[in-house]
């Protein structure tokens, strides 16, 4: 008799005779089975035989269905793999879990920011025993068009998946089909269905240690597809991407890298430093959103505030064709999304020193009823001073440095721009925002603060290392390479000098014999024409002013330039000209200042007039710093 298994993977074959021998036929060798079966030739029998058994055996074969095989997802989970960041994780959705579930070792992995559970619970295992949940963190996840960030419980598990269970069901509404097993709802505006990936399809990406596996992993991917090697243009790549299934790009940078820095004036340890470090060092940010760190930009209205609604700018064909091309770049990038809400602001165009356009939002009227968040800004004069006795310097600036910081989530919409082609809101943080300044002084801060004081000093996105010697530089470089990897940011290789003896850093240049004024700063003061307003005298007084610790008695060499600003009429006299020359000449003669070592003690020589005070402070009577104030009437 014949017979198949509820699974109909397997066809069992018995018979009466014999030693009751039992066949067994795997589906894939099921067909060749019969088809020899069929042929058999009953006259061929050994006498003796009884061939009512092989008859019966024979009828029932050829009258038994043909197996089908069965569809997988009848009997599968739904799982598929999830871009986070720029890693790729598997993903789960079962209804029967009611939490959202990351594992330990995901998060450790893509370096996720935890947070404590607000109400700490236990989960039971599988062996009884019972594991405490007490963190939790914020994933973000992409899936073709779908992108969401998703609060997940953090739990040691030995696998590396993310589980989304009811509550994700439940806050996105989503509709699930058992028979196709797929999962649908509506996210932004947008029809989303999330489809399943087969067993056989996830081994091929399973995951144990990708940073080993890479090539491998690779290779898998293109002996699958029936064209082993492909160069996709844009829109081809972008048609590839929407079908449901993981691309593997293989981009090569190194050489790209090596030859913007292999040259005889870099030094062969910086070549391989950057080789090491290439993907560090993009020629542009990276597609996508940074990913979610613990520091995010937050915008929080004054309560009971009017929100703006304002008009477009008008603005000419030529400039409203950039404005179009630089918003579809930001929307391919992905650092801008369309929108959809009550409150916008224009954005515009404005010129670049180069002659191209940068796109701007006025973002004034947001920035009026935005809750001020402030971070202290560090003192120049106080990172300077960290500087004293180093002879070695790498300048590093980060590329685009405000897009590398996502917006709150939560708080795109306060950012809401408008075009005359539509309205779009900011996934990362824009430069035209309040609280921009403090958020990302905050971030660095947080970010090199092992750092900062010992060997580097951070201005927004200009970083200095300094170093007394070339092999504690090369160190120092290192570790300030792999915090920037493990951040995920990016630098701007052409705005970078690195292993120099000497560094520009926010109009100074320092090195081993102290600080002195940049002498491009010092020719645009020298080369400045006679003011002939109350605003270029001020432009004038503030640059001026900036280097006032390099001019002995600068206070009183200003004073007829200030009184001149003072009288509410610009009145230039033979007195304010003979100031204006002098300074002038005073900032060519400017001295390099040492810069001060604590452990050894200082001079201070003072001196006072009736037009103002004034001092020196130095140390082995080598200048440190002038100071000097101009005395008002009352003093």
């Amino acid at each position: 008799m014949a017979w198949e298994c509820p699974n109909k993977r397997n066809l069992h074959i018995g018979a009466d005779f014999g030693d009751k021998e039992n066949l067994e036929v795997e589906e894939d060798e099921g067909a060749d089975y019969l088809t020899e079966i069929a042929q058999l030739n009953v006259d061929d029998l050994e006498e003796g035989e009884d061939d009512t058994s092989y008859l019966s055996v024979l009828r029932r074969l050829l009258s038994a269905p043909k197996s089908q095989k069965e569809d997988w997802r009848r009997t599968s989970i739904f799982q598929t793999l999830v871009c986070c960041g720029q890693e790729t994780r598997k993903l789960i959705i079962d209804g029967g879990s009611s939490m959202n579930v990351v594992s330990e070792s995901t998060v450790q992995r893509l370096n996720l920011p935890t947070k404590p559970y607000p109400e700490p619970y236990k989960v039971a295992w599988i062996n009884s025993s019972s594991i405490p949940v007490t963190r939790r963190c914020l994933v973000s996840i992409k899936h073709g068009p779908y992108s969401d960030i998703i609060w997940c419980d953090v739990i040691p598990m030995t696998v590396s998946y993310i589980l989304l269970g009811q509550l994700w069901l439940y806050d996105r509404d989503v509709d699930h089909n058992g028979k196709t097993n797929t999962y649908s709802f509506k996210f932004n505006d947008q029809q989303i269905v999330l489809k399943p990936m087969s067993a056989e399809t996830m081994k091929k990406f399973h995951e144990k240690k990708p940073t080993k596996q890479e090539k491998s992993r690779v290779n898998e991917v293109i002996e699958t597809r029936k064209k082993p090697f492909q160069i996709l243009s844009k829109k081809q790549f972008e048609r590839e991407n929407k079908e449901q299934r993981v691309i593997m790009v293989l981009v090569f940078r190194e050489a790209k890298i090596s030859a913007v820095v292999n040259s005889e004036e870099v030094p062969p340890e910086i070549v391989k430093l950057l080789s090491d470090f290439f993907d560090v060092a993009p020629e542009d940010l990276p597609y996508g959103l940074p990913p979610m760190r613990d520091i995010q930009h937050a915008i929080d209205f004054i309560r009971d505030s009017q929100l703006p609604n304002l008009l477009a700018y008008r603005i000419n064909p030529s400039e409203s064709a950039e404005l179009k091309r630089q918003v579809e770049e930001l929307l391919d990038k992905g650092h801008i999304q369309v929108s959809l809400n009550p409150c916008a602001v224009p954005a515009l165009l404005t010129p670049k020193k180069d002659g191209t356009w940068r796109m701007c939002v006025d973002s004034r009227t947001i920035n009026k009823i935005t809750i001020k968040y402030r971070f202290p800004i560090p003192r120049l004069d106080d990172m300077i001073d960290m500087m004293a006795g180093s002879t070695i310097y790498t300048k590093i600036d980060l590329r685009k440095g405000y897009y590398q910081i996502r917006i709150r989530p939560g708080d795109e919409w306060k950012t809401t721009f408008k075009t005359k082609d539509g309205l779009y809101e900011w996934l990362v943080m824009s430069f035209d925002l309040s609280n921009a300044p403090s958020a990302f002084m905050r971030f660095m801060t947080r970010v090199f603060q092992p750092f900062i004081g010992r060997f580097l000093v951070v201005y927004f996105d200009n970083i200095l290392i300094y170093s007394k010697n070339k092999e504690v530089h090369i160190n120092h470089l290192q570790q300030v390479m792999r915090v920037l990897r493990q951040e995920k940011l990016y630098i701007n290789l052409k705005k970078c000098t690195f292993m120099a003896p000497s560094a520009e850093f926010l109009g100074f240049v320092i090195s081993n014999k102290g600080t002195a004024a940049d002498p491009g700063k010092m020719k645009a003061i020298v080369d400045w024409p006679v003011p002939t307003n109350l605003k270029e005298i001020r432009s004038f007084h503030g640059l001026a002013s900036f280097y006032r610790r390099f001019i002995r008695g600068f206070s009183s060499i200003m004073a007829p330039i200030t009184d001149c600003m003072k009288q509410g009429q610009f009145q230039w006299t033979k007195t304010t000209a003979k100031a204006f020359e002098e300074l002038k000449k005073r900032m060519t003669e400017a001295p390099v200042l040492r810069l001060p070592d604590f452990s050894k003690v200082f001079e201070i020589a003072c001196n006072a007039s009736h037009v103002g005070i004034g001092g020196i402070l130095s140390q082995e009577g080598h200048p440190i710093a002038y100071f000097s104030e101009k005395l008002n009437e009352a003093k």
